[in-house]
């Protein structure tokens, strides 16, 4: 069994097209579909969301996030990476990632994406993980 760490970077919740850098745009697959679908194809794999670096609307940026993943996960079969998927049920496949999300490592102190990759390798050596992937 191959032991995995998927690390997706944080967005800064007033960067320019957030929603489309994070959920998607069209067929254009963002990073936290990315990250989910890279955890579903492995074995073995830990799910790390970063940072805690910037707020809106009185979240934090991964709460935020996670609010907004809520909303959109029934559509998370619209990116073509995603096609194998359209035969599920929405809700059951919607269900399942959440239940991914809500056991996914949150990094609650880094502050930027070096502390990010520092905190990921942390956790990948205390799994003993063989691989680090960095979905930016």
């Amino acid at each position: 069994m191959r032991k995995i760490v998927i690390l997706v970077h944080g967005r800064h919740l007033q960067t320019v097209d957030w929603e489309k850098l994070v959920w998607g745009d069209g067929p254009n697959i963002g990073t936290v579909p990315l990250g989910l679908l890279l955890t579903y194809d492995q074995d073995d794999a830990t799910l790390i969301f970063g940072t805690r670096a910037s707020s809106k609307d009185g979240l934090l940026e991964w709460e935020y996030a996670t609010q907004f993943l809520k909303e959109h996960l029934v559509a998370i079969t619209q990116f073509r990476e995603f096609k194998s998927f359209r035969i599920f049920n929405p809700h059951k496949l919607a269900s399942f990632f959440l239940q991914t999300i809500q056991q996914a490592t949150i990094d609650r102190t880094s502050q930027n994406t070096r502390d990010e990759i520092i905190n990921a390798v942390a956790v990948a050596r205390s799994r003993r993980a063989r691989e680090l992937l960095c979905v930016v």
